[in-house]
Formats: C-alpha cells, sequence, structure tokens
C-alpha cells in the first residue's frame, strides 16, 4: 500500500479517492500542490469542493459521467480546474487537471519551437546568402585582376555580368520567400513590456551569442513605460546585432568579452542601447546602419525591422567605450 502511494504521490496529476458515500479517503502530494491547501480526508467531497451540506446539482457522479473531461469552479477553493471521474468497483477516482499548467506548458513549447525555427532560418538563409556574395565577390575581383593585367576580354565579362545579376537577383527572391517579413500584414503591433521581450530573447538566444570568453548581460530599466511593438521583429533585430558583436570579438585576446543589452528613456522614447567592451570597431555593423546600398541578409533583417518598428537606430566606437548600438522607438 506504500509503494502504490508513492506512486501517486509521484505523478503529474492530482488524484483525490471518494468513496461511495461521497467521503474523501486519499489526496495525493499533487491535487494538494493545485489547491494550494491539505485536503481533508475524512470529509465529503462536495463540502470541501464547493462547501455544500448536500451532493452538487452537477455532480457528474449522481449523472453518471465519467471518464469525460469536465470544467469545474471550485467556489470554495477559488480555483478553476479540470477532472474526470473513473468509476471503480468500490471507489471513485476524481482525477485533476491544473489549467493553468497545462497553458503554461503549451505557451513554453510553442516559444520554444518559434525561437528554434527562427535561429534555423537565419542561420540557413545566412549562410545560402553569404555563400551567393562570395561567389559575385570572387567575380568582381576576378574582372578587377583580369582589367588591370589587360587580359579582361568581353565575353567573359559579359558572361560573369550576367552571373552576377542572376546571383543577386537569387538573393531578392530569398528576401522575399522569408515568411513573416515577406508578409508584412500578418505583424501585428501590441502593448507591451519591452524588458519582458529581451529577457525572453537572452533566454533562448544568449548560447548564439555567448561563445568562449563571451558573456550576455542584461540591464533593464524597471521604470520604462509599455510601448506598443512587434517582439518578434525586436527580437530577430537584436539577434542579428547581438551576433555580428559576437562575432567581431573572434581574434580579439581579452580576458572578459562582454555585451550588454540595456533598455532607457530619452526624451519620453524608449530605447534599447547594446554595447560591448571590444577594442576593435565592427566594421559589418557600421556598414548596416551607415550604407543603404550594403547587400546581405543582415542589412535586409535590420532595415526591415527599423521600418515597422518605426525606430531610428545610431552607431559610435570608441577604443576605451566599445561599439555601442543604439535603438529608439518614435512614439506613433
Amino acid at each position: 500500500m506504500e509503494n502504490f502511494k508513492n506512486i501517486l504521490d509521484n505523478i503529474s496529476i492530482g488524484i483525490i479517492v471518494v468513496g461511495k458515500d461521497f467521503e474523501i479517503k486519499f489526496a495525493n502530494k499533487k491535487s494538494e500542490e493545485i489547491f494550494n491547501t491539505k485536503i481533508p480526508v475524512g470529509e465529503k467531497c462536495y463540502k470541501f469542493f464547493n462547501n455544500n451540506e448536500s451532493t452538487c446539482k452537477d455532480c457528474p457522479i449522481i449523472s453518471k459521467k465519467f471518464d469525460t473531461i469536465i470544467y469545474k469552479e471550485a467556489t470554495s477553493l477559488k480555483k478553476d480546474f479540470n477532472y474526470k471521474i473513473v468509476n471503480c468497483k468500490d471507489y471513485y477516482i476524481k482525477e485533476i487537471f491544473d489549467i493553468n499548467q497545462f497553458f503554461k506548458l503549451f505557451e513554453d513549447i510553442i516559444e520554444e519551437k518559434k525561437y528554434a525555427e527562427v535561429g534555423h532560418i537565419s542561420a540557413s538563409i545566412a549562410h545560402h546568402v553569404n555563400n551567393i556574395l562570395m561567389g559575385i565577390s570572387g567575380r568582381v575581383e576576378a574582372i578587377s585582376i583580369l582589367k588591370n593585367e589587360s587580359k579582361l576580354d568581353d565575353e567573359y565579362f559579359n558572361k560573369a555580368i550576367i552571373k552576377i545579376n542572376e546571383d543577386i537577383s537569387s538573393i531578392k527572391k530569398l528576401m522575399n520567400e522569408i515568411l513573416f517579413f515577406a508578409h508584412p500584414e500578418k505583424i501585428k503591433k501590441r502593448n507591451i513590456d519591452l524588458n519582458n521581450v529581451i529577457r525572453d530573447f537572452y533566454f533562448f538566444s544568449k548560447y548564439e551569442i555567448e561563445r568562449p570568453k563571451i558573456k550576455l548581460k542584461l540591464i533593464l530599466d524597471k521604470n520604462i513605460p509599455q510601448i506598443k511593438i512587434e517582439e518578434r521583429l525586436i527580437q530577430h533585430l537584436l539577434l542579428v546585432i547581438c551576433r555580428l558583436l559576437s562575432k567581431n570579438f573572434y581574434h580579439i585576446e581579452k580576458e572578459n568579452k562582454n555585451i550588454i543589452i540595456k533598455t532607457f528613456i530619452d526624451n519620453d522614447n524608449v530605447g534599447i542601447e547594446i554595447k560591448d567592451n571590444n577594442v576593435v570597431k565592427c566594421d559589418k555593423i557600421e556598414k548596416i546602419i551607415t550604407s543603404k546600398k550594403e547587400i546581405s541578409y543582415d542589412n535586409y533583417v535590420v532595415n526591415y525591422c527599423l521600418l515597422f518598428l518605426n525606430a531610428d537606430i545610431i552607431y559610435d566606437f570608441q577604443k576605451k567605450r566599445g561599439n555601442i548600438i543604439k535603438i529608439i522607438f518614435n512614439e506613433e
């Protein structure tokens, strides 16, 4: 019997055993966790759940509604839950399901899959685009070398230009296939806590950004108000910037390498500051921010996000302060 009790105490749903006289015979630990109270063995179930002196009007035992999941509001406990009744020979088993627990579980799974998919799409598209750009760069370099040596003929030049144009068209086509970027009508802004968005980003993305001796840190101003934003765009924007800052540390000999994400208020506008302690300028970020003609996946993502978020971006670099990127959200 003790082993049986241990088994019931370690399962993930609440179990309450009720006798044929509606008296509670047993309750496992999970059921007490769900209701956050000690369940009184020996008390009538209708007394415990609804503080009634007789059986409940909607009692599934009386109506013989067995093996069916039922939604219940326990008035005396101020708790909503789902349950089902299993009819056994000498007693009934009431299986209790915590609604909020299941909602939280599904939310976590959805969020995890969403970020995993975003990371997968980002990596695959960036890799593919970079391969195309390497091909373009190689042909441009070959044309330059042949021209300097007076060996560039019209046939080679024309074929190279055709191939370069094909590669550029391929990039444009690829950009149009990015799912939520390619469909602005699906982007919905809503009032949201920016700090929570950044915390979620940190949890799901830090392992992609953090590398040996590189640490991602957060400094969040708890006083910033909610703003109307699309959280996926912000997280994607942060991922691109932080990934480039991380890669910029690759060949730097430094004991502690930090990337810090900070929230702030500037002239009533909410903003995000991303900075590192690198002594080398991040040329890729500078080009993305200052050059609209830069052709790359990262450039596309950054400028697309800024456009739809109605945000401005500022870049600065100083050897003693590192790379500093500020994103300021304009009031709508």
